[in-house]
Parts: structure tokens; C-alpha cells; sequence
């Protein structure tokens, strides 16, 4: 009994989380180039997230450290 009740506080925290992410997601996905700010239909979208945008790969290593970590959350809680 006791770990079910364990599970269930972790999925409540997990909804949280995924509830989070597809925030940030959609508000990610709605911006330009994450490096430079550029908007446009032709940006690429981030390979392991799919949200954060970039004009190219010059500009998607400029921002891969500020987009390291919310990249990595956001990859993990869409394979759940």
C-alpha cells in the first residue's frame, strides 16, 4: 500500500511536469531562432525536443547552452 501510494505522488508530480513542458514547448515554439531571433517558415527545429527553432547550425551551437537543460526535460517528458 505503501508504494502505491509513493506511485501516485510521483505521477501527480509527473503530470505537473509534463503540464510544464508542453507550456514551455508551445511558448518555445511560437519564438524565432533562438540564437538570433530570426522568424520564418524556414527554421530548423531542434532534433531532440522539436520545439526550440534555429536558423542554422552556426546559430543552433550559439544557443545549445542556454538550451541544453530545457532541451533534455522537455525530450524526456515526451517519451513518457
Amino acid at each position: 500500500r505503501d508504494g502505491g501510494g509513493a506511485g501516485a505522488a510521483g505521477g501527480a508530480g509527473g503530470d505537473e511536469l509534463a503540464a510544464a513542458a508542453t507550456a514551455v514547448t508551445k511558448q518555445v515554439s511560437t519564438l524565432g531562432c533562438l540564437a538570433c531571433g530570426r522568424t520564418g517558415p524556414d527554421l530548423m527545429k531542434c532534433s531532440r525536443c522539436h520545439a526550440a527553432k534555429f536558423c542554422n547550425k552556426v546559430c543552433q551551437r550559439k544557443a545549445w547552452k542556454a538550451h541544453k537543460r530545457e532541451c533534455k526535460m522537455m525530450s524526456a517528458l515526451a517519451r513518457r
